[in-house]
């Protein structure tokens, strides 16, 4: 049986950064194959090619509704109990959900790592423990549009609109309070090497 363990923040905050620092860290195991692996909570938003271009845009994907919960769900379950999953690949500067998949195996360790991770029930449910990455606004902010400017082609005056009228206020709404009840809390300012040594610390003295 694996173990699920959120990875959440702000956006900007640093949590993909520090997962992919774990996955180099913590390699294979003993018998050859990956100790832990990652599903993307980013990669389940809803394919919304059947609206067009422009009804797109104005969806509020910091919202949890953007996110197609019920199979990620599905896809923990399953990953859980040892089998591999196909996850979505989504393209965020159409909205829309790839042909092809990401083929994801089972590991005893299992990020699942996004924003919204623990906005909706059935996923928070699935999962037993959570990581926070806390860090300051004015970083989360400048860090979303570098990232926004180059993969979703995006404008700095753009993602600072959609920073101020969705993204702060849905993780005000839906993030934030997991702070308070996380099982560990990372400083996302903090030296990249410290917060994966502490990780993979907590992580052996947990497990």
């Amino acid at each position: 049986m694996s173990r699920l363990i959120a990875v959440v923040g702000s956006s900007g905050s640093g949590k993909t950064t520090i997962v992919n620092a774990l996955v180099d860290c913590l390699g294979d195991d003993r018998s050859g194959e990956p100790a832990c692996t990652v599903i993307t909570v980013d990669d389940y938003y809803r394919d919304l090619s059947h609206l067009a271009f422009e009804a797109r845009e104005v969806v509020n994907f910091d919202h949890p509704d953007a996110i197609e919960f019920t199979l990620l769900a599905e896809h923990l379950d399953v990953i859980r109990l040892g089998r591999p999953v196909e996850s979505p690949c989504y393209d965020f500067t159409q909205h829309t959900r790839l042909p092809q998949t990401k083929h994801l195996a089972a590991a005893p360790i299992v990020f699942v790592e996004g924003v919204l991770a623990l906005a909706d029930h059935t996923v928070r449910d699935r999962l037993d423990h959570v990581v926070f990455v806390d860090t300051p606004e004015d970083l989360c902010l400048e860090r979303r549009i570098s990232r926004d400017k180059v993969t979703r082609a995006r404008s700095r005056e753009s993602v600072i609109d959609f920073w101020e009228t969705r993204a702060r206020p849905m993780f005000d709404r839906f993030v934030a309070p997991a702070k308070r009840d996380a099982d560990l809390l990372i400083s996302g300012t903090g030296n990249l090497d410290d917060n994966v040594a502490k990780i993979v610390d907590w992580l052996a003295a947990t497990g």
